[in-house]
């Protein structure tokens, strides 16, 4: 009897679906799963120690990439209103986790951007000419809902 309960045990064990990896990592990272639990589980599912801390730090790596990307997208808008330059973009996209080649993609994007000027004013110059008396408050408030802005 206790060999059918080994087997019936071992064969229970072999079809136990678990979270992903992804999973896994992002209860470990929201606090709703121990380190030490999330290192047990993926030795279940058949990760070695070796590989359980590459998985982890492909993990990690993915999440940094992915700030990586969302950031160098944002930080176009900066560039382009004149608040850093073109040399200030590539040392911040520098230290993101990007290839090499993608770097130079938003450098090389953002250098075209750059060679076609803007043809609206930006936020500091409609400012200025408001408080020089230049522009009305209905044209300010026109700009800002032109530029993204809402009311409310």
């Amino acid at each position: 009897m206790a060999s059918v309960r080994r087997g019936r045990n071992a064969l229970q064990l072999a079809h136990t679906k678990y979270p992903s990896e992804a999973d896994l990592f992002l209860l470990e990272l929201g606090n709703l799963l121990p380190h030490d639990e999330h290192l047990a589980t993926l030795r279940r599912i058949g990760y070695n120690d070796d590989n359980a801390a590459l998985l982890l730090k492909a993990e990690t790596l993915h999440e940094k990439r992915h700030l990586s990307l969302r950031l160098a997208e944002q930080l176009i808008h900066p560039l382009l209103n004149g608040t850093i330059d073109l040399t200030s973009y590539s040392s911040v996209l520098a230290r993101f986790t990007l290839t090499e080649q993608e770097k130079a993609d938003f450098t090389g994007f953002a250098s075209e951007l750059l060679a076609h000027p803007r043809k609206r004013l930006t936020f500091a110059q409609i400012t200025t000419a408001f408080v020089d008396g230049i522009v009305a408050v209905d044209q300010v408030a026109e700009y800002l809902h032109e530029e993204g802005y809402r009311e409310g």
